[in-house]
């Protein structure tokens, strides 16, 4: 079904709360696991995602 909410992975649980740190995107993607090539783009995705969001909101 396209659009389903997925629960969020690891890295993605990891990547919220890392945010949550300095709420740099590009860090909290490095030190949640994801390449440091790529994580600067996977930050910047991430962050748009609505179930990341209220992760992130859950989380404070």
């Amino acid at each position: 079904m396209a659009g389903a909410k997925r629960p969020l992975n690891d890295k993605q649980r990891a990547f919220a709360k890392e945010y949550l740190i300095d709420l740099n995107a590009t860090q909290a993607a490095i030190r949640a696991g994801y390449s440091e090539r790529t994580a600067g783009q996977i930050g910047y995705e991430l962050l748009k995602k609505p179930e990341i969001q209220a992760e992130i909101v859950s989380t404070q």
